[in-house]
């Protein structure tokens, strides 16, 4: 296992990250037979396992709209010809199209131009899978409402966190010490039960308005919520202990170690929704962003675990 390069004053030690090597799950191809002409000398034709799925394009079309999933985690919604990559990403939504044998080509705009990448769609099981030319899979799934809740949300015209959607709970921003609890009570509806001084419990309602860009809650007394967007890079901003200890700030798309470590700043990336990658000297190292309410948490792949100030 790598370890920095860094030392510290006290005890001249090198201070651990993280390994450099990622391992990936590698999926085993199943051995596709094409359909063979098989001549008549009295034995049966051999059976055979058809390539690809008789799909239309029109069909296709309707297979891809909606919300995909990888490893899990929301990816992107597909509407129309369009991809809408989940916010975290910072990527900029893509154009798609078939291009036959119940296959699809995307292109992905990055910093060297356009990448396509392409996919055959697949039904294995009961969910429409999209199974990519460098081995990944996305599986289409209907998203619950309560799942699209989840995040940060503010007030219509004010760029401040007006709440934080945790599983079951509402954390009102500034205070982040006061929770509401709250529940679905339609595919478009939720409601909050709010704790009154008085002891009193007082209750509302809002109307959920999905949108790929900005989902939005429209509330019973004419405020309207709408969710923010907030990078994983936005979010991982400012300073982090280890074992609560400052170890350094992020500012941007770099990671400013404390001086007495000793070490360059190191550029950062972001590699998905919820995962970075850091880079010192030659090495590179990845780490996970978690959250509980509002406690951010880095757990980087040695197990060296980072918070938040």
């Amino acid at each position: 296992m790598g370890n920095l390069c860094c030392v510290d004053d006290s005890g001249g030690k090198a201070v651990g990250l993280l390994s450099s090597d990622e391992v990936s799950m590698g999926e085993e191809l199943k051995t596709r037979t094409e359909g063979l002409v098989v001549e008549q000398t009295g034995a049966p034709p051999e059976k055979t396992t058809p390539s690809a799925i008789a799909i239309s394009d029109e069909e296709l079309a309707k297979q891809m709209q909606g919300t995909w999933k990888r490893d899990k985690a929301l990816i992107a919604t597909v509407q129309g010809d369009s991809v809408q990559w989940v916010a975290e990403l910072s990527r900029p939504s893509s154009k798609w199209k078939c291009v036959g044998q119940g296959k699809i080509e995307v292109s992905i705009k990055n910093a060297d131009g356009d990448e396509k990448q392409t996919a055959e769609f697949k039904t294995d099981g009961a969910k429409p899978t999209l199974r990519w030319s460098d081995g990944g899979a996305w599986v289409r799934e209907d998203v619950s409402l309560a799942e699209q809740l989840q995040g940060r949300w503010k007030r219509e015209g004010d760029d401040a966190i007006a709440a934080i959607v945790q599983d079951g709970n509402i954390v009102w921003a500034p205070y982040f010490n006061v929770t509401s609890a709250w529940k679905v009570n339609s595919p478009t509806k939720v409601e909050i039960s709010m704790a009154q001084e008085n002891g009193e419990v007082e209750t509302h309602t809002a109307n959920y308005k999905p949108d790929a860009i900005a989902p939005s809650l429209v509330w019973d007394d004419g405020e309207v919520w709408i969710k923010a967007q907030i990078s994983l890079i936005d979010q991982i901003q400012g300073s982090w202990k280890r074992a609560g200890i400052l170890i350094g700030n992020f500012k941007g798309e770099k990671f400013d170690w404390v001086a007495e470590l000793q070490c360059p700043a190191s550029p950062v990336k972001s590699l998905s929704a919820r995962k970075l990658q850091i880079q010192l000297n030659d090495e590179k190292h990845t780490a996970e962003l978690q959250a509980d309410l509002v406690v951010l948490t880095l757990i980087w792949s040695d197990g060296e675990v980072w918070i938040k100030e």
